[in-house]
């Protein structure tokens, strides 16, 4: 996973959700062609780059905000395929660990249901045990390594 960059504005951007995002994209476009501040993002953005860098406006640091912006865009696509790719090796059979506050306990996928190109539920088959899942379990309480298991709990996940 890409992770997000280590500076204010990179941080600040990051917050913003994917809408918020795709608003501040076009309003610098629009700020690009017209030289005026449209928007209500693109204001508050100038207005806390003027707080935290003295004597300077949006228009000086348009770059860095343009640059920020595009790189959190790519930054979510990319770990959005990469979780999508994940998902996507799933197949019936495979073998699965499952992790809990009771330990790790590894099963077969069965019963993929797909839609629209995601994994929408599955069955894991623990031999004792057959459970389902949402395709949201996949990376926090159903994974596709042991290692990725152990981490999780040991990071406190469980």
């Amino acid at each position: 996973m890409f992770e997000v960059r280590n500076n204010w504005m990179s941080e600040l951007i990051a917050k913003k959700t994917d809408q918020e995002l795709y608003s501040l994209f076009t309003e610098i476009n629009a700020y690009r062609e017209s030289g005026i501040l449209v928007g209500n993002l693109l204001r508050a953005l100038d207005e806390e780059i003027t707080r935290n860098i003295t004597h300077t406006r949006i228009g000086e640091m348009l770059r860095q905000v343009e640059d920020a912006v595009i790189f959190e865009m790519a930054r979510r696509y990319a770990n959005n395929i990469e979780e999508n790719n994940k998902k996507s090796s799933l197949t019936d059979g495979k073998i699965v660990y499952y992790a809990d506050a009771e330990g790790i306990e590894a099963g077969k996928i069965c019963n993929i249901l797909w839609k629209d190109g995601s994994i929408q539920s599955f069955g894991v088959d623990f031999g004792n045990d057959f459970d389902e899942f949402y395709g949201s379990a996949i990376g926090s309480s159903i994974f596709l390594t042991r290692e990725d298991a152990e981490l999780s709990m040991k990071n406190g996940d469980k």
